[in-house]
């Protein structure tokens, strides 16, 4: 067997630890949920790469930095801000209101095009409505139908990323005080373990008609979880601010 290759995200208050071969992902700032400029300001420059879904601007520029791309209809977003990021060097491309997909597909589906096997984290993605937050979720399945990765959703108060057959991902947080849930995103998951957590899981099958395992903790921030055929959201959310 060869070397199992490690990749580490790492954000503030929490790193994860994937069993992937992954280099120079891509922030994907969408408009939802504003995350909190402080905390945005340190994760920007963990990317080389930082790519804005309309509104997603609003927090970027209030975080003090520049999209390398910004995609969208601008329906939510001031038109002196899109030509601001224009004049200042973001590549920008605007899409008409009356279209099929959303903002952040079709951001998605700029980056499969442009950047052929990329892997994305997306932040400014949570809060809001129950709709908007479903289509992201199952966009990320979408999206790896075309060629695109998405890794994580990300933001100071909560996150969910993504583990596919196979996997494993080690997290450790500053803090024990979360809620840490497995939810299937594809129909099954199967071969599911979860260790370091109050209830651990073995060899285990999930599925969305049966979404047991959600609101475990961790002991002392710790935890591994290892899923051998789906797609796993593995979701962390903090009981208090980072």
């Amino acid at each position: 067997r060869g070397r199992l290759a490690l990749f580490s995200l790492s954000l503030p208050g929490i790193e994860v630890k994937y069993s992937l071969d992954i280099s120079d992902p891509v922030l994907l700032v969408a408009g939802g949920r504003r995350p909190d400029p402080a905390w945005l300001g340190r994760v920007l420059p963990i990317f080389g790469r930082r790519w804005c879904a309309d509104s997603g601007l609003i927090p970027c520029l209030e975080a003090g930095y520049i999209p390398d791309r910004l995609i969208g209809d601008a329906d939510s977003t001031p038109p002196d801000l899109w030509r601001s990021a224009s004049e200042a060097g973001a590549l920008v491309t605007r899409h008409p209101q009356d279209k099929d997909l959303t903002d952040l597909q079709l951001a998605l589906q700029t980056i499969s095009k442009e950047i052929p096997g990329a892997t994305v984290v997306v932040t400014g993605c949570w809060g809001g409505r129950f709709d908007h937050m479903y289509s992201n979720v199952f966009s990320a399945v979408w999206a790896r139908e075309i060629g695109t990765r998405v890794l994580a959703f990300v933001d100071d108060r909560e996150c969910m990323f993504l583990l596919e057959g196979e996997g494993t991902l080690d997290i450790s947080a500053d803090s024990a005080e979360a809620v840490l849930s497995l939810l299937p995103i594809t129909f099954e998951c199967r071969g599911v373990c979860i260790k370091n957590t109050k209830w651990e899981l073995e060899d285990s099958l999930l599925s969305q008609m049966y979404p047991y395992s959600i609101s475990n903790r961790t002991e002392s921030g710790l935890a591994s979880v290892k899923v051998q055929k789906g797609i796993l959201g593995v979701y962390y959310g903090w009981l208090r601010e980072w």
